[in-house]
């Protein structure tokens, strides 16, 4: 949930999402791999797309937020 919180909070989004998902995924990472969440949220409001976001399980960080919609 904090992670989709993160996420929430680096696009803007002050309102409930439309659509939002937070999956635990093991992400390659050259020859080892890491935990991470994987965040989709679908604004109801600004900034419209439907956003993938990859964060860190273990620092929090977020590796990748790209809009998947276009």
């Amino acid at each position: 949930e904090a992670a989709s919180s993160d996420v929430m909070g680096q696009l803007g989004v002050t309102s409930t999402p439309a659509y939002e998902k937070t999956r635990l995924v093991v992400m390659p990472d050259g020859k080892a791999s890491r935990l991470a969440y994987e965040v989709r949220i679908i604004p109801s409001t600004a900034p419209h797309g439907e956003w993938r976001a990859l964060v860190d399980a273990e620092t929090g960080e977020t590796l990748v937020l790209e809009d998947i919609a276009f």
